[in-house]
C-alpha cells in the first residue's frame, strides 16, 4: 500500500495510554463523528506532545472535506485513545473543507 501524506499536525498523547509511540505506528483516526479510518504516522522518534506529525490515510475519498486547519482528530490503538492531532495543514485537496466549516 503505497500512502501520500494527507496532512499534518501537532501531536497531543493521552497520559493514560504508557506506550511509546513511533514514526511507522498504524492507528485508526477518527475522521468524522461515525467514521474511523486507519492510516500511518510519520515523526521523529519518539513522538513527544507538540512535535509536529504527518499522517497518512486510507481511503480519503470516503469522507472528503472533513479536514480543516485546527480541527482535532482522535487517534486509537484498538480501543484505547492514544492522542490527538490538531489539524495545522492539509495536502490532500479532496480533504480540505475548510470552506464548508
Amino acid at each position: 500500500m503505497n500512502l501520500k501524506n494527507e496532512f499534518n499536525g501537532i501531536w497531543q498523547k493521552n497520559p493514560e495510554y504508557s506506550r511509546t509511540i513511533c514514526s511507522g505506528m498504524r492507528p485508526a483516526f477518527k475522521i468524522l463523528e461515525n467514521y474511523m479510518t486507519s492510516g500511518k504516522i510519520e515523526c521523529n522518534d519518539p513522538l513527544n506532545d507538540g512535535d509536529l506529525i504527518s499522517v497518512q490515510l486510507i481511503s480519503p475519498e470516503y469522507y472528503p472535506n472533513s479536514l480543516w486547519p485546527g480541527k482535532c482528530i482522535e487517534a486509537f490503538d484498538g480501543s484505547k485513545q492514544i492522542g490527538t492531532i490538531i489539524v495545522k495543514e492539509i495536502f490532500n485537496p479532496l480533504l480540505d473543507g475548510s470552506e464548508k466549516k
